[in-house]
């Protein structure tokens, strides 16, 4: 559950009881038939898989797919598309802790694009600002537990290496969005 990270996805405050104590009930339930305890014994290992897995839930990282929802309900500017979802690293944290990419083609200039990001983004909740030493630009929910920042038209050149800077359509900029969890939310010491 913690190692391929399902108490992490989206829906992990599901999957995880749904693994753990229902496929343990039934797995105990299939294993004790014709024990007098049968029922006991199911309902010891569901409590003790709900447990477990609302631990695990906690402990887990993020996975992408729940890092990708933090972002949902912003309503992105008309004739937005999604073109990519990059997902990286993993529920170990060997060699980084799971993140992801969102990237999008919207429709406009760059300067157009970023007004209708920053509109987006206020507009559901979240506060909008230049992130420090970067051209990205730095949002925050409003119960400041998730952040997200957005490049517009990335530039991607390293030295010696082919150009990979992603080139959207005529008419299009290519934005990508990448949400997180608060790495310093609200209470927490030395923050």
């Amino acid at each position: 559950m913690f190692v391929f990270g399902v108490a992490g996805t989206r829906f992990g405050w599901v999957n995880a009881p749904a693994i753990l104590a229902g496929g343990g009930g039934s797995l105990t339930w299939l294993l004790f038939k014709g024990h007098p305890r049968r029922r006991p014994a199911a309902w010891a290992v569901v409590g003790i898989g709900t447990v477990l897995a609302a631990g695990l839930w906690a402990v887990t990282p993020p996975m992408p797919s729940r890092l990708a929802s933090y972002v949902s309900s912003v309503d992105l500017p008309p004739g937005t598309n999604l073109v990519q979802v990059m997902d990286f690293g993993n529920a170990l944290c060997f060699d980084y802790c799971p993140s992801v990419t969102l990237r999008y083609h919207i429709p406009g200039t760059p300067d157009e694009v970023e007004r209708g990001l920053i509109d987006a983004f206020r507009s559901d909740g979240w506060s909008v600002e230049p992130a420090p030493y970067t051209s990205r630009l730095h949002a925050v929910s409003s119960d400041r537990s998730k952040v997200a920042s957005f490049t517009i038209n990335p530039r991607y050149v390293g030295e010696g290496e082919p150009d990979q800077t992603p080139i959207a359509p005529p008419g299009y900029v290519v934005v990508e969005i990448s949400p997180a969890e608060n790495p310093c939310p609200p209470g927490t010491p030395g923050c």
